[in-house]
């Protein structure tokens, strides 16, 4: 694959110019350099497996209808947030690890597989838990693959508009918050 320098894809521009990440995009939010708008992020070669992790998880794919940020819970460097799982699935309780989540939906693994193999549009209660905050929610399995399985949060979204929980709401904002202290030198 031939290194590329410059990557367009929509109405943003992606380069890398002196080890920088720069965007321009028609946007307003971004600083003003002729009809373009520029943003440049700096970061070094031990962070490159970050970005791409992050980037990604951003990466529209078919199976991917998500409407919110998914929150890394564990960096490439070995940063982990505190977020711990539970599938209640009739009378059996499983332990299991959020991966990523957000308002409408968590990826979850289990360190020892899943005592049972779900398929996309199984049902259950995920109930969730992060310093003081708890949550327990009817979920959809959406996504399975060998890394574990992806779950929607059915009580996030009502009259197909985004409207979750507010326990999850402030949970959520939360562990943002964490996630984003965790990027700060």
């Amino acid at each position: 694959m031939k290194q590329q320098d410059k990557v367009k894809i929509d109405a943003v521009e992606f380069q890398i110019v002196e080890k920088h990440l720069q965007v321009s995009a028609p946007c307003s939010n971004f600083e003003t350099d002729g009809d373009l708008k520029r943003l440049s992020i700096p970061f070094d070669a031990d962070k490159v497996r970050e970005l791409m992790t992050l980037l990604s998880n951003a990466i529209a794919q078919p199976f991917n209808a998500r409407q919110t940020f998914r929150i890394p819970l564990k960096s490439a460097l070995g940063k982990a947030i505190d977020v711990t799982g539970k599938i209640v699935d009739g009378d059996k309780e499983i332990e299991v690890t959020p991966t990523s989540i957000s308002m409408t939906g968590v990826f979850i693994t289990s360190p020892n597989g899943l005592e049972r193999p779900y398929e996309v549009g199984d049902q259950f209660i995920f109930q969730v838990q992060f310093e003081d905050h708890a949550a327990s929610l009817n979920c959809t399995v959406k996504r399975v693959n060998e890394d574990g399985i992806g779950c929607f949060f059915n009580d996030s979204i009502k009259n197909e508009e985004l409207d979750p929980p507010d326990n999850l709401v402030q949970m959520i904002v939360d562990i943002q918050r964490t996630w984003i202290k965790s990027k700060m030198p």
